[in-house]
């Protein structure tokens, strides 16, 4: 649940920034392609999440910010 919650809180935080990004910059700027690219991969992670329910939360909460550091 730990997990779920933080995921959800960085999916807000993203498209906050996503929106932000887009409204100065225009939505075909390099910017806002990247910024909803990482959208993308935090929604992907959060997926991922639902997906790998049998193991323990501290083993997926490894996972999850190896990854979400690599992007």
């Amino acid at each position: 649940m730990i997990i779920h919650l933080r995921l959800l809180d960085k999916i807000e935080n993203k498209r906050k920034e996503m929106l932000q990004v887009a409204s100065k910059a225009g939505l075909n700027r390099s910017k806002t392609i990247k910024c909803s690219q990482e959208l993308d991969n935090i929604l992907n992670l959060h997926i991922l999440d639902k997906e790998i329910i049998g193991y323990d939360n501290e083993i997926k909460l490894l996972l999850l910010d190896a990854r979400i550091e690599n992007d």
